[in-house]
This record gives structure tokens, sequence and C-alpha cells, in this order.
């Protein structure tokens, strides 16, 4: 007889497996089935609670959400749980960002700017000054 544990849940088959990715069993309670994972949040293969795997700043979570997701280049994501791309921030004018999952953009430099939105890497800092390095 097969035993349950937490991040397991009983088959048709009457084995315990582990709930899938992107999915979370309420506690320990064998009796439940696996549930979505809510936005904001990620769910590793066995997760019992969503509550310990909330989505971290520089990354997004939509519904079912196995792992986060980075927010792209040029962009930022300053708060945790975010649930869709549309939260990750364009960097504004003057700043660039040409890494994934940042939580702040990095500045031009002196005598330097860029457009809002249009500053994935650090060439597009346009001016006399030279950018930051990073």
């Amino acid at each position: 007889m097969a035993v349950h544990v937490v991040g397991l849940r009983d088959s048709f088959e009457k084995t315990c497996q582990r709930c899938e990715a992107g999915t979370y069993r309420p506690g320990a309670r064998a009796d439940l089935p696996c549930q979505p994972c809510p936005a904001g949040y990620s769910c590793p293969e066995g997760t019992d609670s969503y509550f310990q795997f909330p989505c971290p700043a520089g990354y997004y979570c939509p519904p079912m959400s196995a792992a986060p997701l980075p927010c792209p280049l040029g962009t930022y994501g300053n708060r945790s749980q975010a649930h869709r791309p549309g939260e990750c921030v364009p960097c504004p004018a003057g700043t660039f960002n040409h890494l994934v999952a940042q939580i702040a953009c990095f500045p031009c430099g002196a005598s330097s700017s860029s457009k809002t939105g249009e500053s994935e890497r650090r060439a597009r800092c346009q001016g006399t000054g030279s950018p930051v390095s990073s």
C-alpha cells in the first residue's frame, strides 16, 4: 500500500504521484486534487503550498507557472508577485538594461541619454558622455 506524503496526489490507479509543475496540493491532504498555481506565484513539481514560492522582483508568474519568467531586456520589475509581462516596466529615459530579470535599470552616464522603452543595450545611450560601466 502506498504512503501519502506532502506534495503527492492519489491517482486513478491508487498510487501516489507528485503534483505536476504549475500545480500544488493544499497542505498534506491526500484526498484533495492538485490545484492550479495562482498568478503571482510559481509551483515547482510537488508543491504543497504556493505561498512558499512568491514570484520575485524582476520576474512575473502567470497562472500555472512552474517557474518565474524573467522581465526582458530594456525593462525591470521592482515588485514581487507580478503576474503578467506588462508589469515589467520599460527603462525610463536616461537608463538602459542589457540584462533580463533586473529590479532596476542602469544609468546611461554623464551627458548621455536614451529614450524610454528603447534602452535594451548600452549602445542606445546617446550623447557626449560615456555609459556607466556595469
